[in-house]
């Protein structure tokens, strides 16, 4: 029965290889011009692009990106977009403070989620039960966000373009339909930071707080700017400078069953002979914890206080 299956699977990619290698592969950038095979392949190479693919009946569409961007708004751009979003919240304090802007082309809700999407470093929740507890383990965790956010003097706003069924009730913030940040975001998810005088940071991947401190505190961005510029232009591979910020570590977790040790003896010496092996950031929860530290950690995964995949 393994040996027919086995067979089945190699015909069927056989015959997949097949149909693909009759269609014309085309290669883009960012802003959907076509680039020879090399050029793209340096871009995907680099840390400041990423890389998708996708197909129809006769291509296959190779696009490389831009994750991250530095730029500055025309002094009309950014009076414009200032004013506009100043009288949709109904707050006149952004005519002139900075301001982040966390984006969503599209806030999907639970039987809008496709069957294998992955959210956050993790499985979409199964129920809508996990559903509403990941969004309310984010929104509690948005509130401390956005304290952290305002003592850096910033104003944060959740924007989006679409409503796919979502009706979760956030209590610590608010999401805002805003079609006026398309040209910006290009159709995409992400977040921005935008400077009083209109300069921008575009960050299209995950935004770790560090990024969003450091550019708050730092009135110059000059040294930022010119680091992005040179690994543009090189196509750099590795992460250096301002972009080299650690990716969340946390702690070790073991999860056991707490119920099959007879006695807690036995049960403090497995946990003595785990924490022997050296790992000092080692937790040990039981397996009836499991689902709840899940979506806890993805709502906090490294302060990710902005984020594509919320």
């Amino acid at each position: 029965m393994k040996i027919k299956l086995l067979f089945i699977l190699l015909v069927f990619a056989s015959l997949k290889l097949a149909s693909q290698s009759n269609k014309t592969r085309i290669y883009l950038d960012k802003d959907n011009n076509l680039i020879p095979m090399i050029e793209y392949v340096q871009k995907c190479n680099s840390y400041l692009y990423k890389c998708s693919k996708k197909e129809n009946d006769s291509l296959l569409i190779n696009t490389a990106f831009l994750q991250f961007k530095f730029g500055k708004l025309s002094l009309k751009e950014n009076s414009q977009l200032r004013k506009y979003l100043a009288k949709k919240m109904n707050n006149k304090n952004l005519l002139k403070a900075a301001i982040i802007i966390n984006h969503k082309k599209e806030l999907l809700g639970f039987h809008k989620i496709p069957v294998n999407d992955t959210l956050t470093h993790g499985r979409f929740p199964k129920t809508e039960k996990e559903f509403n507890l990941r969004n309310l383990n984010i929104d509690n965790y948005k509130k401390k966000c956005s304290t952290l956010m305002s003592s850096n003097n910033a104003i944060t706003l959740n924007t989006y373009i679409k409503n796919s069924g979502y009706t979760f009730k956030n209590k610590s913030y608010n999401w805002y339909k805003v079609n006026m940040l398309t040209s910006i975001f290009k159709n995409k998810s992400g977040v921005l930071i935008l400077k009083p005088d209109g300069e921008y940071f575009l960050n299209q991947g995950f935004m770790l707080n560090d990024y969003a401190k450091t550019l708050l505190s730092n009135y110059d961005w000059n040294t930022f700017t010119n680091h992005y510029k040179n690994a543009l232009a090189s196509n750099v591979k590795h992460r250096t400078s301002f972009f080299k910020f650690d990716k969340y570590k946390g702690s070790s977790v073991v999860f056991i069953d707490e119920k099959s040790f007879k006695n807690r003896g036995n049960l403090t010496e497995f946990k003595k002979s785990i924490r022997s092996q050296g790992n000092r950031n080692l937790v040990i929860r039981d397996r009836s914890e499991m689902k709840a530290y899940r979506n806890e950690m993805v709502a906090k995964i490294s302060g990710y206080c902005y984020s594509k995949s919320y």
